[in-house]
Parts: structure tokens; sequence; C-alpha cells
């Protein structure tokens, strides 16, 4: 979170007491003490020596061990930090498509079909499906005297390890031991003395510089036993390691040191075309040595006798200037940060409940809090991983998924951590634009995934996942719903109108009956493709007038060929009251009302109905309204969809025992394996309308919520949804 973006956050707190007054955002005159809210959810680990817990700014992110360092495993990830391979021999630059699709129709012909390609560009579209990806900027761990790797079985188990959420401090203390300590003890045997045996390490991140700082204090650190190795990776594709990247190679991995001072160690790095920059700086005394170790360079900072020794390691695409803050001005800089953030902004307190599980409810709000706030506020959307790791998708973001990453900010009053990425819409028009032209289509074609590139990573299903389509639209409404002014509309306008323009012009007209079809569309299951799905009937209805009600904030009246679609767009199956899918069978499009109000196209009254039918056939909660597909986002949209129909028994049953709903001990959601991080999103947008109210919602707190006195629900700062 850098400065431009948080500056006016914490303005929003005072406006807490004005909305608290008003009524449309009221819970209780009573304050919520957000101090004991947030601290009664610090991270207490039982010793683990390799869970990670995130760290980091919104554009930066370091995953700390048990050690405080990345000594086990955890990654250094950035939202700048975008890495390509080389192109395949014989490939030139000019052979790769701009928009990432080789469909390219002649004028007049229009392609609804699968995202294919010709044969013989295979390893293009490889490569193209690889990069640019995400990359790991460096690693930092405790080491033997030697270099030789710290082992778990040096580790003592009485180890202990804290994250004060309120400060953004990481304590770690553990103790090392074994045969060879000894052996470090000839580096300076005039400081020998003492146990020599217990490490504590502190840890923060800088909130406006991508900086980590630390303090280690040991008297092993002063004796040469352990010090701490810096070194940088080769980009690799590979998530199933304790760190990404291959340490040990140095072809097209160059690092270059330049000693600026006597406290500081700068190094410039050149990664095939990649370059980045970082900075040790370090406490008097100490000292950095350059080295090798397993095949690979490496750079030990050693206490050099000193038992105390700070260090910040600063990364950046551009040169780093002189001033880099030291250990001191990063935690005050830390202290004050996570303050302001926690004291701005929404608040839920479950705490006067007596459900028993309010507690694990509250811990999941509170953590996701942070998890998205130091990965998720920077300059470009998140992956399904945040700044963690490497998923299968290269770390590119998903468009589809992007509400549940990003939206939960204006729900929260904290748009200004999301704006920046969020438009990212309107840096790809050029590209969004030539797209659809590609597939003979007019308006903006918005990619499945993406990256700084512009590019889509190639996929077949690219054009037929549709419900990514209209994604900026929840946006765009949702910025103005905060930002209700002429600005907030002309920043949108390109967007919204070139939006609407493609999802009318991708339509089929029948025309012996009139009848506007959707060929080719995967629902958000993704379980295959079809026509009319009707989760994508009903974004299609929503956003089509979502256009038009656009036009009109902007005087200029409504399209008449949008109307005329509108009428004539395909509606969906009924039988005996309900909506059916093809076999006659309830519709699982109840979801659908966790994302977008009620509208003629799917009304609340028959998706209520059709919702208990699918109950009384299945006999069980239906929060996972896409089956046994459901992702984390699945469910608490489901969650949200069920509290409008007036099942909030069943809307937190799904929040907290829905498939992709395990949360660890850092809060990370990992019920589908790896971390998944859009789940952390979509809770945080689902409770804050489940506690602040839609459109339309009962006239009482916390609608979303059980009404029979086991949840009390005080929140504060929270955006009520359409």
């Amino acid at each position: 979170m850098h400065p431009e973006k948080y500056s006016s956050i914490f303005t929003f707190f005072l406006l807490v007491f004005l909305y608290t007054s008003v009524g449309a955002y009221a819970t209780t005159p009573k304050a919520i003490d957000r101090h004991a809210l947030v601290t009664r959810h610090n991270i207490r680990w039982p010793w683990e020596e390799r869970g990670q817990i995130p760290m980091g700014n919104g554009e930066f992110c370091i995953g700390v061990d048990g050690t405080g360092l990345q000594t086990f495993g955890g990654n250094t990830m950035s939202h700048w930090g975008w890495h390509s391979f080389p192109l395949p021999e014989g490939v030139t630059p000019d052979k790769v498509p701009e928009t990432g699709s080789f469909i390219n129709v002649k004028n007049g012909e229009r392609y609804i079909g699968a995202d294919t390609v010709p044969s013989g560009k295979e390893a293009i579209r490889n490569w193209m499906y690889d990069n640019p990806h995400i990359f790991n900027l460096g690693r930092l761990r405790f080491v033997r005297y030697d270099g030789a790797e710290l082992t778990v079985e040096d580790i003592t188990s009485n180890g202990s390890r804290n994250l004060d959420l309120w400060t953004g401090t990481h304590s770690s203390r553990f103790a090392v031991s074994g045969d060879w300590i000894n052996k470090g003890a000839w580096v300076n045997p005039d400081v020998m003395g003492g146990s020599g045996q217990q490490v504590m390490v502190t840890t923060y991140v800088h909130p406006y510089n991508d900086q980590v700082s630390v303090k280690v204090e040991s008297d092993l650190i002063a004796r040469g036993v352990i010090k701490v190795a810096l070194d940088f990776p080769y980009p690799t594709l590979n998530n199933k390691t304790d760190w990404v990247g291959d340490f040990k190679r140095t072809e097209n991995n160059l690092t270059t040191q330049a000693q600026t001072s006597k406290v500081r160690a700068d190094f410039k790095r050149e990664v095939d075309d990649f370059t980045y920059y970082v900075a040790l700086n370090y406490t008097e005394g100490a000292k950095v040595t350059p080295s090798t170790y397993d095949g690979g360079k490496v750079w030990y900072l050693e206490g050099n006798g000193l038992s105390t020794v700070e260090f910040s390691t600063t990364y950046s695409p551009t040169p780093i200037g002189n001033e880099v803050p030291d250990f001191e001005a990063t935690k005050q800089a830390s202290t004050t940060h996570w303050e302001n953030f926690w004291m701005s902004g929404g608040a839920i307190d479950l705490s006067e409940s007596s459900d028993r599980r309010w507690y694990e409810l509250e811990r999941r709000i509170v953590l996701s809090q942070w998890l998205t706030a130091v990965q998720t506020a920077g300059s470009w959307p998140s992956s399904e991983s945040g700044l963690m790791n490497i998923d299968p998708w290269r770390g590119q973001f998903h468009y589809e998924i992007i509400w549940f990453h990003q939206a939960h900010y204006g729900f929260w009053g904290r748009w200004e951590l999301t704006d920046e990425a969020v438009q990212s819409y309107q840096r790809f028009i050029p590209t969004a634009r030539k797209r659809a032209q590609q597939f003979g289509l007019k308006g903006l074609e918005w990619p499945k995934s993406g990256s700084p590139s512009g590019r889509s990573a190639p996929w077949e299903g690219n054009q037929s996942l549709l419900w990514k389509q209209p994604q900026p639209l929840h946006f765009a409404e949702l910025d103005y719903k905060i930002h209700p002014k002429k600005e907030t509309l002309d920043k949108w306008a390109e967007v919204v109108s070139g939006t609407v323009e493609y999802m009318v012009d991708f339509l089929t007209l029948d025309e012996e009956t009139g009848i506007y079809h959707i060929q080719l569309n995967m629902g958000p299951g993704e379980w295959g493709e079809s026509t009319d799905n009707p989760q994508v009937l009903a974004f299609w209805h929503w956003g089509i007038e979502q256009g038009q009600t656009w036009r009109e904030r902007m005087g200029l009246g409504r399209e008449p060929h949008w109307d005329e679609v509108l009428q004539h767009l395909a509606k969906f199956p009924m039988k005996d009251g309900i909506y059916v899918d093809s076999q006659g069978q309830p519709l699982r499009l109840t979801g659908i009302l966790g994302l977008m109000p009620p509208s003629e196209a799917i009304t609340l009254e028959t998706a209520t109905r059709t919702y208990a039918k699918m109950k009384e056939m299945s006999n069980q909660m239906t929060g996972s309204v896409f089956g046994s597909r459901s992702m984390g986002w699945g469910v608490a949209m489901g969650a949200l969809a069920q509290a409008k129909m007036g099942d909030a028994e069943g809307a937190v049953e799904s929040l907290l025992g829905g498939l992709g709903t395990a949360f660890d001990v850092a809060g990370i959601n990992r019920g589908l394996g790896g971390a998944y991080l859009p789940t952390n999103g979509a809770l945080l947008y689902a409770v804050a309308v489940m506690a602040a109210g839609w459109d339309g919602a009962p006239n009482r707190n916390a609608p979303g919520f059980p009404d029979d006195g086991s949840w009390v629900v005080r929140w504060e700062g929270l955006q009520p949804a359409p």
C-alpha cells in the first residue's frame, strides 16, 4: 500500500461516525473496540518451522517461516516483478499475437467458437501460456557458519512465534542445537561466552517501500555460528518446492554487487531481459561477504562480533536511492500504518454472540483483511495464490473472479486500495478492442487471465467462459455508488459502453423465433459449454440493462437496439413455478443472487422457490451452489444468496462448513489444496453485505445473520450492496 493509495483511507474513519448517525450504516451507538477485535486474532502459531505467514504492503510480499526469515521456505514476490523466458528458437516477437489469440476472421465474418491454435503454432501457444509469470525475487535464510543449510533437526521444538496484526510485527524465538555449533566458534573466539543457542528475530515489511527489515539477537550470530544468507534464483514454474526458482543456475541469472558503503551492499539483477535492483543495509560493524554454495552465488551477512544485527533488504524495478529506512524507521512506519489501517474502513465484531461459532468466523474475517491487504492492494489484480506462490496459471490474474479478489475493498470502505488494480480494465482497452475485432465483433472482449503484457493466456475456453465479460460493470457500479459524480462516469464510460457493445454483438439471433441466444457459453462452474447457460443469461440480462442505466446517467438516453435485445433475449426455462435445467431439475443458479440484485430475468420469489425445492430434493444445505465443483468463492457467493432468500442460518453454515472453506492458522484458505486467496476476498464481500444489508433487505440490523438472538453483529463503516 503505497502513500498515494493510502492517503485518504484514514480520513474514511472519521466518516464512520457520520454513517452511524444517519441510519443507513448504523449498527449500535457503542463504538467497536478495534484494538481488542484485531489483537484477539493475532497469529500465535504453535511451533512449526515451515509454516509461512505472508507479510507485505499490497504491492510486495514476503512469506516468512518460523525463523522470521525464509530458512525453510517462503517466496518474495511483487506485482511489478514479471519475467518471461526467451522465445522459442526461430520465433521472433512479431510472430506472437498481441492479444494472445490466433483467431483473425475476414471482414464481415464473425467467430463464436473455441480459441484454437493453428497447426505449427504450438510452441508459441505454450510460450504465451507460460509468459510472463511472477517470480521469486530473492530469499533470506539462516545458515550454518560454513554456509550449509540449517535443518529442521537443528531447531529445538520449544520455539515460539507471533504476528501482532495491530503493528505488523512478526516475532520469533527459537534455539539452535547440534554438535556442529562449537565448530563455528573459531570465527570469533573472543565472544564465545553465554549460552549461545537462543535466537530472537523481529521482522517488519515497510508499508511504502518494497522492503523487509529484520533484527536478529543472538550470541550465535556474534560468534559466527549462524549467519544470514541472501541469494537470488532463476525463475521456474514449479510451485511444489519450498522456494520457487533455481538457486543454482547462473546462466542468464546475473547478479552484480556494488558496495556503496560500510553499511550497505547494492545488487543489480539481470534475469534474461528483466532487470531489478536490491539493496542490503545493515548494522555498522557487521559485514557482507560474497561466496558460492552448492553451485550458486550467495552473499552472507555476518555479525562479526555483534550479538544484535539489524538489516533491511529493499527490492525495486528501478535503482534504489541513497536514503533507505533502517529497522527502527521501518518499525515505526509499520506500527503507524497498521494502526491507521485497522482504525479506518469497516469492522465487524461478533464477540457478544452466544453461537459458539462466532470466534472462528470473526477470526477468518480479521485475518482475511490482513491477507488481502498485504497481497492484493497493488498495481495489478491478484492471482489465485496471491503473492505467496506461483499457481498453475503462472501467477496471472483471472478476470472471471476478479470481483472476489478486489471488490471487498469497496464494501469495507477501502476503495483506494483496489482502485489502481481495477483500472487494469482501462489499461487493457486497446488489446480488448483488438481481440474483439479479431473475432469480427464490436466492443471490448476481456481476457480470461491476464498479465501486464495485455495478452490473454491461451486456453480453448477463453471465448466461452463468459461471466468474465460483465465483471467491469460490477466495479463501475460499485465505484459510482461510493463516488456518485461525473468524474466516475467519465472514468468508466469507455469500459462500460465497450463491454455491453461486445455482449450485445456476441448474441446470435434466431430469425424464425426472433429470440437472441448466447451460444458457446460456459458457466462459473466450468462444467462445459452449452447454449443459453442460465448463469450467463442472468449476467447478460443484468449487464445490458446496466449499460442502459449508465447511458442515462451520462445524459445519452437508452440505446434502442439494446432495449430490443433485452426484450427478446432468451429466458430461463421454468416448470411448476421454479427454474429448471434442460432435464427439468431445479436449476442451480441461486448463487447468481450473491453477485447481483434480483431482476425481471431472475426474481427473488422464483429463485427462493427453486432453492426450497433443491433443499427438499437433496435434504442438505446448498450453499455450494455449483455442486462438487464449487470453489471457495462459490461457497461465499452461495451463502450471500441464501441470506437474500431468507435462509440466514444456511448462509452462516455455508461460510463456515462448505467445500473449499478450510482456513489454516494464518487464515489462508487451503480448501482446494494450495493457497486460494479469492476465498478470503469473497468471504469479506459476503459478510460485509450480510451485516450492512442490500436493497430490499429486511429492515433490521445484520439482515444476513440469524435473527434468533444467537448472533450479535456489531459493525461500522461497511457499504450495503445494491
